[in-house]
């Protein structure tokens, strides 16, 4: 069965919330700069850590799972993007925002 959704996002005002259907997994950011990735369950208990992601200055205000590379994408209010590999606890890429 082909699922032709990947990552469905949700903004609930204190939360960033990202489902990767290919992976079976959500990550979701906190004020705290951190970005958590659980298995995917309809039961709770159910919903083991897998993968902490830590590295941004600022809230965390965006996550997304990109299945063309393999990888999650996060976004801060820090002003900068970061590419984390999965299974990795740091970022491979680094974007910066550069002021004009």
């Amino acid at each position: 069965m082909y699922l032709s959704v990947t990552a469905t996002t949700v903004d609930n005002g204190d939360k960033m919330r990202t489902l990767s259907v290919y992976r079976n997994e959500i990550a979701y950011a906190s004020s705290d700069h951190m970005v958590y990735i659980r298995k995917f369950s309809t039961v709770g208990s159910e919903m083991i850590l897998l993968n902490t992601l830590q590295g941004h200055f600022g809230e965390v205000v965006s996550v997304c799972w990109n299945p063309v590379r393999n990888v999650w994408v996060t976004g801060s209010d820090d002003g900068t993007i970061r590419v984390w590999v999965c299974g990795c606890t740091f970022s491979t890429v680094l974007l910066q925002a550069v002021s004009t």
